[in-house]
């Protein structure tokens, strides 16, 4: 019986916006979301894969590959520089693809269920993201994926989330550390009834 695999996506800000109070909450979220997710395995009799992709002034993977959450090891964030979303979108949309052609997902011997996308985000973009937004909604793994964001306080670009998510009811308002970072809160964004894709022979 072949294994299945649900992978999970971050797409963090990690701007100098985000120092103190909320980067180390953000970081302590993390830990206690790996915790988690051998819950969301076990419930869902499933492989979870995760990927964390941090920006500020430029983006960086913390791994270049999706890890499955037992083997993953947490690297600490740090907030500094701006804001380059549009350099995160663009970026994902390069690992948004199948491996052979340089992307995440091994299609041809892996059986995913629908990508989950997490934006996690304080403040507005400080780059042009139009153009890389509006590429990586033509990306086939990227319109299929399920796509929530947190928006965390009272300065939180919500318009830009609403496009990243596509609907205003998958972003998580938030105004506080203590609020945000509740791992439960986010368990059921990973619903029994998301399809696979594709279907592996």
């Amino acid at each position: 019986m072949n294994m299945n695999y649900l992978p999970i996506i971050f797409v963090v800000d990690v701007s100098r916006s985000m120092e103190g109070e909320r980067m180390t909450s953000l970081n302590g979220w993390f830990h206690s979301f790996l915790s988690h997710c051998q819950h969301i395995s076990e419930c869902r009799d499933i492989m979870v894969q995760l990927a964390i992709l941090s920006y500020s002034s430029g983006c960086k993977w913390m791994y270049n590959e999706l890890i499955d959450w037992p083997l993953f090891e947490y690297k600490e964030l740090s907030a500094f520089g701006l804001s380059d979303l549009g350099g995160a979108l663009k970026t994902l949309n390069e690992k948004m693809r199948s491996f052979d052609e340089g992307g995440f997902f091994h299609i041809s011997s892996k059986r995913y269920s629908t990508t989950t996308i997490i934006f996690i985000s304080d403040g507005n973009p400080t780059d042009n993201y139009v153009y890389y937004l509006n590429k990586i909604k033509q990306n086939y793994f990227f319109k299929s994926a399920n796509k929530i964001a947190i928006a965390i306080g009272n300065n939180a670009p919500i318009d830009v989330l609403e496009e990243l998510t596509c609907k205003k009811e998958a972003i998580l308002d938030v105004h506080s550390a203590d609020m945000l970072f509740k791992p439960s809160m986010y368990l059921d964004t990973f619903r029994d009834d998301m399809p696979y894709y594709p279907e592996v022979e």
